[in-house]
């Protein structure tokens, strides 16, 4: 009995022994076997080290705490001189990894490698790309990221089965650094869910990204790529996708060169053309506060429908079915030249193509739906002093239907400024169109062909000619810039059969070269419609209009433009009737010294047959109780009564024209002088032949 009880008891003190050496040493069993498998399976390369772990072999449990996975820098630097070095390596730390469920005994045999979660919490991975894939490769290789499972291969062998039913990554960092083309992408607080992930013969794919095609998920706070120079830097924050759904939502994008958009949103993403190509092939693309630069080229290598527009560098294209923008911001320029700006854009394009050709603007255009808001258009002048801005237009080529709000040419320089106008005449236009209808605009026409086409255009229009003389006349020719010859001077080709003026104002003001002065004479109430403005036909452009003349006379004109005449040649007959004279005065004082003290007009006809170099017509004129007083300059500046002169042209007028005698006239013209200089002179040829009293040239009584 004795011999059974020592028996017993050194049977219990070898059984605690043994299970004292298998808790206390199986950790450390299962550490050098992990040690040394990384190290053999890398061939020396990486070195695996952990500060300590918990194994539950019957659950599947396992944890490791502080993991870090290391470069053998001496190992690196044989294989980089005997060329075996692999193209990327990597870089991990990682304050735990917990593993749940795990298959030990496929693991000790080195066969597969079987967990239901693997759990990443706050890893540091680190890539880097320290030699270039031979060009074979890069040929027979889909993938634009170059990275292969060699890192896979290399770190756990030819294991047979790789799988986890989950793979989470929580807060972590991934750095990846491209050593060739100088370039880093860092990804910031990252969340990360894969699903179903395995390895095996039927499932080794050609790159790690690969895995993320089909149920994972990812979230990052933020994601930055960056080279040398800077220019190409581009950089998110809030990633999410969702790869099941084909989800992606980003925001506060900013593309380099100031281009930034506040939120994207994409859905029925292609996610295999998006990782293995870097391309986004989606059903819906939604870009919100978006501010975009697009430079115009001209390469004949490109695509006459497409313009060039900056990709991202991790993008190679862009497909979608349906583009949505809110609140966009576009810039075109040429060169490094700000050409046209466009505010508060709201579009929905639909078959959008952007790749390295530039945007596809075909697809888009022959789609009916099209549709586009802008709330601003600002064109900037390649040369003069005038700028263009157009405010909320809207596009619907369903109907082809434009409107245009407002449309403004606006002077850049003060009517004052010698430094711009060069101490000579300078003629500043100020144009106001509102409420622009334009019926069947033609926007294929517009893009391929630079032909605005339309039906007809019907808008109301303020125009403001102001001829600065103040710094002296201007010598330069104004020969070849009659309304119809500026018409064919045009860059774009016009064809518009029909516009239509309404509730109008047109208005020529001249400020006098010695005091300053300025005389305004307009037009308001004008209504009119031009037929033929057109630059592609050979017939005429003609113009039927009616207005009042200083916001009482009674004016009508029909105007005949020959567009194919190498003369300049113009035809117009007008007629004004019921004016009071002393209207005039604003005119007569500032630009005639001339101060008109009663009169009234009882009607004015007029024809008009001009050239490039001369006109010619005739004037009939009726009026009564004209007087006048002839101004001088004072001391002050200011004009004062000439008694003397004022008595003797008083004696040299009629004051009274009741009867219509047609009175001819032929003017020279100026050729340093604008159009309403020609128009303007040559009715007052007409009218001193009438009001002056002397044989008329030709007197004969209106039938």
């Amino acid at each position: 009995m004795k011999k059974i009880t020592i028996l017993l008891a050194v049977l219990s003190l070898l059984i605690l022994g043994g299970l004292y050496w298998y808790f206390s040493m199986h950790k450390k069993i299962v550490k050098d076997k992990l040690q040394d498998t990384v190290t053999k399976k890398t061939d020396g390369l990486y070195k695996l080290t952990y500060d300590s772990s918990t194994l539950d072999e019957v659950g599947g449990d396992a944890s490791f705490i502080n993991v870090k996975l290391k470069v053998d820098s001496v190992v690196l630097a044989q294989f980089i001189a005997e060329g075996k070095a692999p193209a990327l390596i990597v870089d991990l730390e990682l304050v735990a990894l917990k593993i749940d469920g795990l298959e030990s005994i496929g693991l000790l045999k080195e066969e597969s490698v079987d967990a239901k979660t693997i759990i990443l919490e706050e890893p540091v991975l680190k890539f880097f790309k320290i030699a270039r894939i031979n060009k074979e490769e890069l040929e027979t290789d889909e993938t634009v990221l170059q990275d292969t499972t060699e890192i896979f291969e290399r770190l756990l062998g030819q294991y047979n089965l790789i799988k986890a039913d989950s793979i989470l990554i929580r807060k972590g960092y991934v750095e990846w650094n491209d050593n060739i083309q100088n370039k880093k992408i860092f990804v910031e607080e990252v969340d990360c869910a894969i699903h179903n992930f395995r390895v095996d013969s039927l499932h080794r794919y050609k790159n790690i990204a690969s895995y993320f095609l089909k149920d994972a998920s990812l979230r990052a706070r933020n994601f930055r790529v960056t080279d040398s120079t800077g220019n190409k830097n581009v950089a998110v924050s809030d990633v999410d996708y969702v790869a099941n759904e084909g989800r992606i939502s980003v925001n506060n994008i900013f593309l380099g060169n100031k281009q930034t958009i506040k939120a994207i949103k994409v859905r029925g993403l292609n996610t295999y053309d998006f990782i293995y190509r870097n391309e986004i092939n989606c059903k819906t693309l939604w870009l919100n506060d978006v501010y975009l630069s697009i430079r115009k080229t001209r390469n004949k290598a490109k695509p006459s429908d497409s313009l060039s527009i900056a990709l991202p560098e991790i993008l190679t294209s862009l497909k979608v079915d349906t583009l949505s923008i809110t609140d966009g911001h576009l810039q075109l320029t040429n060169g490094n030249k700000k050409t046209v700006e466009l505010d508060g854009i709201q579009a929905n394009l639909y078959k959008t193509v952007i790749d390295t050709n530039g945007i596809s603007l075909r697809s888009i255009l022959e789609d009916g739906l099209f549709r586009v808001l802008i709330a601003s258009i600002k064109v900037y002048p390649k040369k003069g002093v005038h700028t263009i801005q157009l405010g909320n237009l809207r596009y619907l080529n369903a109907g082809k239907a434009l409107f245009v709000e407002t449309f403004k040419v606006t002077p850049t320089i003060a009517k004052n400024d010698p430094s711009v106008t060069g101490n000579t005449q300078q003629d500043l236009f100020s144009i106001v169109g509102k409420n622009i209808n334009v019926s069947e605009f033609d926007l294929e026409q517009f893009v391929y062909n630079e032909l605005v086409s339309a039906k007809k255009i019907s808008l109301s229009i303020d125009l403001r000619v102001l001829t600065d003389k103040f710094h002296g006349n201007n010598t330069v020719s104004r020969l070849g810039q009659y309304p119809h010859q500026l018409l064919q001077k045009l860059k774009y080709k016009v064809h518009i059969p029909n516009v239509h003026v309404q509730n109008s104002r047109i208005q020529y003001t001249e400020r006098k070269a010695k005091t300053g002065q300025t005389g305004t004479l307009y037009f308001s109430n004008v209504n009119g419609d031009i037929s033929n403005f057109s630059n592609t036909t050979k017939g005429s452009m003609k113009l039927v209009s009616e207005g009042r003349l200083m916001n009482e006379g009674k004016a009508q004109a029909e105007w005949d433009f020959p567009m194919n005449a190498s003369d300049g040649r113009f035809f117009v007959k007008g007629t004004l009737k019921g004016l009071n004279l002393m209207s005039m005065n604003d005119v007569a004082k500032n630009l005639a010294d001339a101060e008109i003290l009663s009169g009234s007009l009882t009607q004015l006809d007029f024809t008009m047959n001009g050239t490039n170099t001369s006109s010619s017509g005739e004037v009939v004129f009726t009026y009564k109780d004209l007087k006048i007083k002839i101004l001088k300059d004072g001391e002050s500046g200011l004009l004062k009564n000439a008694k003397v002169v004022s008595f003797l042209a008083n004696a040299a007028i009629k004051n009274n024209q009741s009867e219509p005698v047609r009175q001819s006239y032929t003017n020279q013209r100026d050729k340093t002088k604008s159009f309403f200089n020609l128009l303007w002179k040559s009715i007052f040829e007409g009218i001193k032949n009438t009001v002056l009293i002397k044989p008329a040239k030709s007197i004969n009584k209106k039938k």
